[in-house]
């Protein structure tokens, strides 16, 4: 049986710390799925198409890498292109406590979908979309 995983996030925008992830991951499934989640509630700062751009050409030497954008609930996406393990990663206390919560709810959801934690390497951990998109800002 084929095992495939989603890493959900608004990668607004992709760091390094999320392609290890990606890479990683694609190291232990057969198809990675990175799905760019939606909320209409959230200013971004990069188009949708502009994110899938990006993280296409992060990854096109990854060759089980696919990437998509979705509005519904992580677990219904992950259900929609057969997933059944949703990768995260983990930089620090607050990710880990937040990610957590997250896991139970989607346990909640959907017992049959496994929420699997990968820990940021060190040098990667003080990166973030936050401080990313904050350095743009102030080159721009």
């Amino acid at each position: 049986m084929k095992k495939y995983c989603l890493i959900p996030g608004s990668f607004d925008p992709i760091t390094i710390g999320h392609l290890d992830i990606i890479k990683r991951a694609s190291k232990n499934y057969d198809k990675v799925i990175v799905g760019i989640g939606i909320n209409p509630s959230k200013t971004y700062m990069f188009s949708v198409n502009e994110r899938i751009e990006k993280i296409k050409e992060m990854t096109k030497d990854i060759s089980n890498v696919e990437v998509y954008s979705y509005s519904n609930l992580t677990v219904e996406f992950a259900k929609s292109k057969d997933c059944k393990y949703i990768v995260k990663g983990i930089r620090n206390i607050k990710d880990l406590k937040y990610e957590l919560y997250q896991k139970r709810y989607n346990k909640k959801l959907d017992k049959s979908i496994k929420t699997i934690f990968y820990l940021a390497r060190f040098k990667y951990r003080k990166i973030s979309s936050t401080i990313v998109r904050n350095n743009i800002k102030q080159k721009g």
